[in-house]
């Protein structure tokens, strides 16, 4: 195991590749913080994250006068949160390996659309919480902390990319 592949980090990896949707917050040329939701076409082992987006959307504006952004993932019990750079890049080979009938929703004009870029997110640090034993045994956890007045039964690191 080499020193950036740790227990934790390889749970911040497999918790964004579980997850189906994100929340990408960047911030605009006047300061204001925007999320918005986005489809990971990929995370890789680098936890460089990768979407397709459109070269003229608010989000990809946003990015190229300011790239710090953070990408928020939710599953049934865990959650994660990934600081980064963002970068709005043309990738013709990455376009086409992401493309899939769901992205002609965005995209109606196919994977040649003159706007289709990728968009590119090198996590720098995240913060993960997991509730142990899935969905059930998270509510469980809820429920007696509820009644004994306990806090809630959780996993919470934070971790360098």
């Amino acid at each position: 195991m080499s020193q950036h592949e740790t227990p934790d980090r390889e749970r911040v990896l497999q918790i964004a590749r579980d997850a189906r949707f994100a929340m990408v917050t960047s911030i605009s040329a006047a300061g204001e913080l925007h999320s918005r939701p986005m489809t990971p076409q990929l995370v890789d082992d680098d936890a460089v994250i990768w979407f397709l987006v459109a070269d003229d959307a608010e989000q990809a504006t946003d990015i190229k006068v300011r790239p710090e952004v953070n990408v928020a993932f939710s599953e049934s019990s865990s959650w994660l949160s990934i600081a980064g750079h963002a970068e709005v890049v043309y990738d013709r080979e990455r376009i086409q390996e992401f493309w899939s009938a769901a992205s002609e929703a965005w995209f109606p004009e196919g994977p040649d659309d003159p706007q289709l870029r990728v968009l590119k997110v090198r996590g720098v640090s995240a913060e993960y919480w997991a509730a142990p034993g899935g969905r059930v045994a998270t509510l469980i956890s809820f429920v007696k902390a509820k009644a004994t007045g306990d806090t809630l039964d959780a996993e919470n690191e934070e971790v360098d990319l």
